[in-house]
């Protein structure tokens, strides 16, 4: 008895054929979706780092706006609150600027502002309160004591 050899059908032959690896057309598919998915994926990254970025330095001048503000409440007189500068090596690219304005009432507005560069401008934050002239506010309370003209005591 001889066993016979038999061909492998042609469906079970190709079938067996690719199952090893992907075609040249679904290759390029992959390669047409990345290239298409890719681009807007990293631009969405790219916007995503950049807002990250401006919110991080917007927070950081607006603690810094803050805490200039508090030092001028706290050392100068109302009407002398002006002023400009940097906050030096510990917050590069950030300065500051302060004025001061008198309105009604012995009250003064303070503005301090905050200003850094960013993306080739640049960005500012203002930060304003309103301070009362104790100083001012006494000298226009004390009243003068009447002057005799003289006369029989």
């Amino acid at each position: 008895m001889t066993l016979a050899r038999r061909r492998p059908s042609s469906a079970l032959h190709a079938r067996v054929r690719r199952s090893g690896g992907f075609t040249l057309m679904e290759v390029l598919a992959a390669l047409l979706l990345i290239g298409l998915v890719l681009p807007v994926a990293l631009d969405g990254i790219g916007r995503c780092v950049d807002a990250g970025s401006a919110a991080k330095r917007r927070a950081e001048a607006a603690t810094l706006a803050e805490a200039k503000l508090n030092e001028v409440l706290v050392t100068a007189t109302p009407n002398l609150a002006t002023g400009s500068g940097e906050f030096g090596v510990e917050w590069p690219g950030y300065k500051w600027d302060v004025q001061s304005v008198s309105t009604d009432f012995n009250l003064y507005e303070i503005t301090v502002t905050v200003t850094w560069a960013e993306r080739g401008g640049e960005k500012s934050l203002r930060l304003s309160t309103l301070m009362h002239d104790a100083a001012a506010a006494a000298e226009g309370s004390q009243v003068s004591a009447p002057v005799s003209a003289g006369g029989a005591q």
